[in-house]
């Protein structure tokens, strides 16, 4: 694909699908970190809409974005730029202003066992997820606060303890220093 040439509305929503469809199968097959997670979301109202018609550019150099940077505005790289800030602006941002902007505490609860059940590659990718999603959350007067933040002030980590017919299976988060460990003890 070109990105310097006109956008076609049709081949960014084709190519949308496809991605949409890709990241779909991901979470099918057990990986935990899908990104953006709106796209795997079931939500009627938005399916198709162009607000979710982007994917991601991969293999482009830092040369390359220099160049796309000064492409005509109706290109096909200005265009998907532009949808991704809009959705940034209208879905994301929106999202967290609504649900997390009047909080002072969050309790963020994660099913750890799926992952687990699928093996120890996707229990890590779980990890990685958590932890960008613990990126996003920080102290300030606008009152966005993290779990980690709240809890070590009164717990030093936690410790998730699950027992299957097969195993026994220890996670301890540290939540001063945000790191993960995990055991597993085959039965």
């Amino acid at each position: 694909m070109d990105l310097f040439t006109k956008a076609d509305e049709n081949q960014l929503a084709n190519l949308s699908e496809k991605y949409t469809a890709y990241l779909l199968e991901c979470k099918a097959t057990g990986m935990q970190y899908i990104q953006p997670g709106r796209f795997v979301l079931p939500d009627q109202n938005m399916q198709g809409a162009p607000v979710l018609q982007f994917f991601p550019l991969l293999n482009l150099m830092e040369t390359d974005w220099g160049k796309l940077e000064k492409a005509d505005k109706n290109s096909t790289y200005k265009m998907l730029e532009k949808r991704y800030y809009h959705y940034q602006q209208k879905i994301v941002k929106p999202f967290y202003d609504h649900y997390f902007s009047r909080f002072d505490r969050q309790v963020i609860l994660a099913d750890c066992l799926t992952p687990l059940n699928h093996g120890y590659h996707e229990f890590m990718e779980m990890k990685i997820g958590l932890q960008q999603l613990f990126k996003h959350f920080f102290i300030s007067n606008s009152a966005y606060i993290s779990l980690p933040e709240i809890l070590t002030q009164l717990i030093n980590a936690l410790l998730i303890f699950g027992y299957f017919s097969f195993c026994i299976v220890s996670i301890t988060i540290s939540l001063r220093s945000g790191i993960f460990s995990f055991a597993m003890i085959n039965l």
